[in-house]
């Protein structure tokens, strides 16, 4: 991938850089070190962020904390799902596991033009639900990215 926002490294280097200019991503930094004091860099296998990248139709940043939300795949087969709420004033975090998926619903829309374009719904046994979309997630700069990430995750999720 492009800028591979999905590697923790590259994402805290992102983060690093934009953290100041822009609501979202300072709010998925305070996720990302509220995130470090339980789980180590080097047990995350995968991190997908949703809602920081959001942008309005004049490519304004959207100043929203509740659209923030980082899912973390680790070495473990957990899965962690941490997002904002109250305005970013609060952390929910929800911690599964990879044998907790019931279904993986995988949604492509196909283009001569352009790539696959990828949206995946994560089902797991206890009814809890977690969408990825490559629209939704990022913004139209990164749809190539996040419709590749999608795929990424997939497959790490169905490694048992």
């Amino acid at each position: 991938m492009g800028s591979d926002l999905f590697d923790i490294v590259s994402f805290r280097r992102f983060i690093r850089e934009s953290v100041y200019n822009k609501p979202n991503h300072k709010c998925a930094h305070r996720i990302l070190e509220r995130l470090s004091t339980f789980i180590g860099d080097e047990n995350i296998t995968f991190i997908y962020p949703k809602g920081m990248l959001a942008i309005d139709e004049f490519d304004t940043a959207i100043n929203n904390p509740d659209m923030v939300c980082i899912v973390v795949i680790t070495t473990s087969s957990q899965i962690i799902i941490a997002k904002a709420l109250d305005g970013g004033k609060t952390l929910e975090t929800i911690i599964k596991k990879k044998s907790d998926i019931s279904n993986i619903n995988i949604k492509c829309e196909l283009s001569d033009y352009t790539d696959a374009k990828n949206v995946a719904k994560v089902t797991f046994y206890d009814g809890y639900t977690i969408e990825f979309d490559y629209a939704k997630d990022g913004n139209p700069y990164w749809e190539s990215d996040y419709s590749k990430a999608i795929i990424e995750m997939v497959r790490i999720l169905k490694e048992q």
